[in-house]
């Protein structure tokens, strides 16, 4: 039994088995762990007037071809976490980029103060396609 057990223990590692990577950046700061991309990251701040600043930095390894970003802000009501209205149809704010480098800015004015979020998952296209989900928070 225990030479079966090993036997298809050594063919899944001989072949590989093609997996995508998925990680949550917390407020501790967990660093993400992937294949194609070395330390993407969110940067959400507001100020005093409300107004929240986003910046998206994925520097993708030199066989992407093409990163793409969908966020959205959350405001906390209660025990949940609610989308802010951004002027889209879905709440999500879109970006792309035909290059192996995706750095990307804009601004969103807010309303009412307490605890907002954002939450950013980029999309990797290389070999294969890899997702990394990064959430940031901010208190105004």
């Amino acid at each position: 039994m225990r030479r079966i057990a090993c036997f298809i223990l050594s063919l899944l590692i001989i072949t590989g088995v093609p997996v995508s990577a998925c990680a949550a950046q917390s407020p501790g700061g967990i660093e993400t762990q992937s294949l194609y991309t070395a330390r993407p990251t969110v940067t959400f701040i507001i100020v005093g007037d409300g107004n929240s600043s986003v910046t998206l930095r994925c520097p993708g390894k030199s066989d992407v071809t093409k990163i793409k970003a969908k966020t959205c802000i959350e405001k906390k009501s209660g025990t949940k976490w609610v989308k802010v209205n951004v002027g889209t149809s879905d709440n999500y704010i879109y970006h792309s980029v035909n290059s192996s480098k995706m750095v990307k800015s804009f601004t969103k004015q807010l309303t009412g103060s307490g605890s907002y979020r954002c939450t950013t998952t980029f999309t990797l296209y290389a070999k294969t396609t890899e997702y990394i989900t990064i959430t940031t928070y901010a208190e105004y």
